[in-house]
């Protein structure tokens, strides 16, 4: 198994509540650009992006779900024995 260092640049879009006052809420889309790296374990550089891409795409408990795009990406580096 190897490791590999994935980095990309990512747009991410989600949903947040607003406080109107008198307690109302409305929600409005919110967008921001972010840089994320992980070390992945894989057999693989494509087993490895895949489970980098789904990490991305995950939905942390009790959260509303954002959505990521993925803008650009650097080339993994790999290392034996993970």
């Amino acid at each position: 198994m190897n490791a590999y260092l994935f980095t990309a640049g990512i747009t991410q879009s989600q949903l947040r509540p607003t406080q109107l006052g008198q307690g109302q809420t409305a929600y409005g889309l919110r967008t921001w650009d972010a840089c994320v790296s992980m070390i992945v374990c894989g057999d693989n550089p494509d087993e490895a992006q895949k489970l980098f891409e789904t990490w991305l795409h995950r939905v942390p408990g009790g959260r509303i779900p954002s959505r990521s795009k993925l803008r650009s990406w650097l080339l993994p580096s790999s290392w034996n024995n993970c």
